[in-house]
């Protein structure tokens, strides 16, 4: 079975590539999955421009988004729309004109869309009123799929024109927003999925506005990130060391830190140069380490900062289960010594 795909060229072809763009070039993932295209070419006749000048761009931006053009001209089909009855006669030598005007251009592509323009308007324009007129005829005339163009995805390029850029600079900002709000409100997984968008849009069109939002966004969040992940430690380190109990809440803070940051680490396949989330699990047994050595040299009359030591392990280990070897290593320790501190 072969699929078809009817592309629409229209004279506002930016409008297109804006609508493209924020559906994340999904018009671009059809060429994956299609065996073959037929390229349709909307001309509107109030949109010609002064000498035929919108035609000569659309022409050249036909060309940059098919460069082998000279070899599919024949998949081409050229539909007038909005045309006067009264000059339906006079399009084919208008298109010749400007055809002849052009004949010492260099970009020979160009050129030849021009050409196949005045060759298949020369027994007649295709211009249907898109209103009256029944589709059928037209339909079935643009699904013959004897001169489709086979495989388009080797022969289509992503393209943005100039005037689109814009469009495509606003899109790639409006992701970024809506990446560091995901990010504030804790909807990582979004997060992630708008930079593989942003990813993806800059493996196609390679533009360097991309290329800056995107790195711009992964610098803020990375810093935003180490930040989280520096404030964390240093908060648990300075009550680990501290001559005070350690709270529950202030155990709560930290687990909360250490459960965001591991459980999202495939967010680092962007923020490469964030702190891995297992560093603060790692920060953990350095501080446990700590803690039972100065168990293990406390002085035995000093029985009340033995016992802070020993129920700072005890929280730790409450809250993060992997560590409770330590406390309980530790007890046994505390016991073949006849202290009896640990509950």
């Amino acid at each position: 079975i072969v699929l078809s795909f009817v592309i629409l060229l229209d004279l506002k072809i930016q409008v297109i590539l804006k609508s493209m763009l924020q559906m994340s070039l999904e018009s671009f993932e059809h060429y994956k999955i299609v065996k073959s295209v037929k390229p349709v070419v909307l001309i509107c006749y109030t949109a010609l421009g002064y000498r035929m000048n919108c035609v000569k761009e659309l022409a050249r931006t036909i060309v940059s988004i098919i460069p082998s053009i000279k070899y599919h001209l024949a998949s081409f089909s050229y539909v007038f729309t909005k045309l006067p009855k009264e000059q339906k006669d006079y399009m084919h030598s208008l298109v010749k004109d400007t055809w002849l005007s052009v004949k010492d251009e260099p970009d020979e592509g160009f050129k030849a869309i021009l050409g196949d323009i005045v060759k298949k308007t020369r027994k007649g324009v295709i211009a249907p009123n898109l209103v009256k007129d029944s589709p059928d005829i037209l339909l079935e005339e643009l699904s013959d799929t004897k001169n489709f163009i086979q495989e388009p995805r080797e022969v289509f390029q992503p393209f943005v024109s100039e005037s689109s850029k814009e469009a495509v600079q606003m899109q790639a900002q409006k992701h970024k927003e809506k990446i560091w709000l995901a990010y504030q409100i804790g909807d990582y997984k979004l997060a992630n999925t708008k930079l593989d968008e942003l990813t993806d849009l800059n493996n196609v069109l390679k533009l360097p506005t991309i290329e800056n939002e995107y790195n711009g966004c992964v610098r803020k969040l990375t810093n935003e990130w180490n930040k989280k992940s520096e404030n964390a430690k240093s908060m648990f380190n300075k009550r680990i060391a501290s001559p005070y109990p350690i709270s529950k809440d202030d155990m709560l803070i930290y687990q909360k830190v250490v459960n965001e940051l591991v459980s999202v680490n495939e967010l680092r396949n962007h923020l490469k140069d964030a702190i891995c989330g297992d560093s603060l699990v790692q920060n953990i047994n350095e501080q446990m380490y700590y803690l039972i050595h100065s168990i293990e040299n406390q002085k035995e009359e000093d029985e009340s900062a033995l016992q802070i030591h020993l129920d700072k392990i005890a929280q730790v280990q409450a809250y993060f289960p992997n560590f409770r070897s330590s406390y309980n290593g530790v007890c046994q320790k505390l016991k073949k010594k006849n202290r009896k501190l640990c509950g």
